[in-house]
């Protein structure tokens, strides 16, 4: 048997994110985030806010909010919600999170 070498663990630099933004879907959790408060949540903590309609088209909302300089893109929603915004956040520069400084609340489940 051979063994590799260990490999050292790299420590990654979080630094804050220039310009965050929340996709909400909001009948997800059955109203959670209105239930919440998340919009005003998300405000005092410099997170933009942005709440879909019934006729809104997430990839185009996720896409929207990539090209207009958003660096971290997070979904309140159900899984399926969660996994387009991180397929379109993995394809830009801007990164998925799965928590913004938000909890405890269960309507802040986001793409990771």
């Amino acid at each position: 048997m051979r063994l590799r070498p260990r490999r050292e663990a790299t420590a990654q630099v979080s630094t804050s994110p220039a310009h965050p933004v929340l996709l909400i879907n909001p009948t997800s959790g059955g109203g959670k985030a209105q239930h919440d408060d998340l919009v005003t949540r998300c405000r005092g903590r410099g997170i933009e806010p942005v709440v879909m309609k019934d006729d809104d088209d997430l990839v185009a909302l996720a896409a929207g909010a990539v090209s207009s300089g958003a660096d971290v893109v997070g979904m309140a929603g159900g899984d399926g919600s969660q996994a387009i915004v991180a397929s379109i956040a993995s394809g830009a520069e801007a990164r998925c999170s799965s928590e913004f400084d938000m909890e405890p609340s269960p309507a802040l489940r986001m793409a990771a």
